[in-house]
């Protein structure tokens, strides 16, 4: 679920070729200006200020989660090269390749947050605290972490995607079937205080998998999972008890982002399986439009995501394209926003026009 891709490994035998940025879902190479349905909403910005994040020294990074003071995590890429197996047979060894560490950016400021023994590391999620969540190279292996003041932890959990202001994990991993010993199947969790909940598949559905994407402040837990037909389909766990949200007359969705009001985004297919972006709320699910991707939303219910052209913010029917709310001349290519707080920043990955290189951006409302 998470946008990160290493830079090529090299070989000694060929010069290093520039990383290429992976959009998730649409393209960004031709940014169009302007509204994105109706007129924009009073609540949201009219102009926004862009801070490049920079790097851990090589000049690549990709951001993943921010917290209402503007503090940010992801993965950027150290400058420093190290030998590694070279993973195409026609590579002559010895192959290189930047490592990529997990990051605190606060202040202006970004903090290698290193790993645990292992070449790589990358943060998921990070709560208003500053605790930062996601998983890291060990000596033997991999292992999910957690970073508080810059001191990193390994917890027996899965795969770590996001975390309350409590402390309480939520991600995916590979868990036993209740009920059916020997059966292991990717499961949804939630973990705190050394203790693991695996929530289960989807009732009734006999699927296979599910997985969390986002958790709350009251400890909601929204995420995916699939169905005998092998159909995605978005749901809600709450009070012990997993619901699918339903679609939008399709056969699939997905939940990507929860806020504090329960009110939930992702994406759902129509009777025509095309995909469109949702909003959820009070039992509801509202059609956001087709290539409408929302990855995140604040308490106020503005969303953030990709549209047709990059970077979007906005709510239903008054979406706007990111690229037109900041400088012209900024020298950047604004890519999908993956989060916003309630101060109205917003997180977004992108590129410089420049370089090509992948660069993590944070609008901050003027």
């Amino acid at each position: 679920m998470r946008p990160v891709k290493r830079p090529t490994i090299r070989s000694a035998s060929r010069p290093a070729r520039r990383a290429s940025w992976k959009r998730r879902a649409v393209s960004v190479a031709c940014v169009s200006v302007g509204l994105l349905g109706l007129a924009a909403s009073p609540a949201l910005a009219s102009t926004y200020s862009v801070t490049d994040l920079g790097s851990l020294g090589y000049g690549t990074t990709y951001a993943t989660a921010i917290n209402a003071s503007g503090q940010i995590t992801g993965e950027s890429y150290l400058a420093s090269e190290v030998q590694v197996g070279c993973p195409i047979p026609r590579d002559k060894p010895p192959c290189f390749t930047h490592p990529g560490h997990a990051f605190l950016w606060s202040n202006g400021a970004m903090t290698d947050l290193g790993t645990l023994g292992g070449l790589d590391s990358a943060g998921s999620a990070i709560n208003d605290l500053g605790e930062v969540v996601g998983t890291t190279g060990t000596s033997n292996g991999t292992s999910a972490f957690t970073d508080q003041k810059g001191v990193m932890t390994a917890i027996n959990s899965g795969d770590p995607t996001a975390i309350n202001d409590a402390g309480e994990i939520a991600g995916g991993g590979p868990f036993p079937v209740a009920g059916t010993p020997g059966d292991v199947f990717e499961q949804a969790f939630t973990y705190q205080n050394g203790t693991t909940t695996v929530l289960g598949l989807l009732p009734g559905a006999d699927g296979s998998f599910t997985d969390a994407s986002a958790i709350n402040s009251k400890g909601e837990v929204i995420g995916s999972g699939d169905n005998a037909a092998s159909d995605e389909r978005a749901w809600k766990y709450q009070n012990g008890t997993m619901t699918d949200i339903g679609t939008l007359g399709g056969p699939q969705a997905s939940a990507t982002a929860i806020n504090t009001k329960g009110q939930i985004v992702g994406l759902a297919q129509t009777s025509s399986d095309a995909d469109h972006g949702f909003l959820y709320t009070g039992g509801k699910m509202t059609d956001l439009g087709l290539n409408i991707f929302p990855y995140a939303i604040n308490d106020s219910g503005v969303i953030a995501g990709q549209g047709p052209a990059g970077g979007i913010v906005g709510t239903a029917g008054h979406f706007q394209s990111l690229q037109s709310l900041v400088p012209a001349n900024s020298g950047f290519t604004l890519g999908s926003a993956v989060g916003i707080n309630d101060n109205g920043q917003i997180l977004v990955n992108g590129y410089s026009n420049t370089t090509g290189q992948n660069h993590a951006f944070l609008l901050t409302p003027n």
